[in-house]
């Protein structure tokens, strides 16, 4: 599809409103010492700040294991959680290290279940990036959009510098929290638009 002849659907970030988005998430989680904070803080300033953005989620593996989820939208967590099963554009972004984009879930076979259950929520479209944190936790963040062929290059582009800055972020906040006591597991946390939940050991 030729992205310059559609009707525009969202404004596209430019270099200046991409800076301010890195600018603030810095802001939001250069001081932050507990990881499932900075992940929540993470998904709500993203969701907030990306036009066409509906919802943004973060996927969590730690020791190649499921760690956890972080979601703008609790009632989105379930996507982003791999308990639910393994193929998902997250775990696909994972293994395969690369982006991952579905601009209309509409005619998407790769994920059948999980496309199901977006499409069930309203999701149309996504974008999961790989996150390299250290070498114990790797991850993706994941955009959802509302409305088929809104994710354009432009956010793949985001994405990619999101994913870059994130990772050396809650690598910094891991490392800073390292010594802080980790919250109950399976109790979830809520901040004003977030939602983390920690898979049972």
């Amino acid at each position: 599809m030729n992205l310059d002849t559609r009707e525009p659907v969202v404004q596209t970030l430019g270099v200046l409103e991409t800076a301010a988005l890195l600018r603030e998430l810095t802001a939001g989680l250069i001081t932050l010492t507990d990881f499932d904070e900075a992940l929540l803080a993470l998904v709500r300033v993203t969701r907030d700040a990306v036009a066409g953005v509906r919802w943004c989620g973060f996927t969590a593996l730690r020791a190649g294991e499921p760690a956890g989820v972080a979601a703008s939208d609790e009632r989105l967590a379930g996507l982003d959680d791999l308990r639910h099963g393994p193929d998902s554009p997250a775990m696909s972004a994972i293994r395969r290290r690369e982006m991952i984009l579905a601009a209309d879930l509409a005619g998407e076979r790769r994920w059948p279940a999980w496309t199901a259950r977006a499409r069930d929520l309203g999701v149309r479209g996504v974008i999961s990036a790989p996150v390299d944190i250290d070498d114990q936790v790797i991850g993706a963040i994941n955009l959802y959009a509302a409305a088929p062929d809104v994710l354009t290059p432009q956010h793949q582009l985001i994405a990619m510098l999101l994913a870059e800055h994130a990772g050396l972020l809650l690598a910094a906040v891991r490392d800073r929290g390292r010594s802080s006591p980790s919250p109950v597991n399976g109790t979830p946390h809520s901040c004003t638009t977030g939602w983390w939940t920690r898979p049972s050991a």
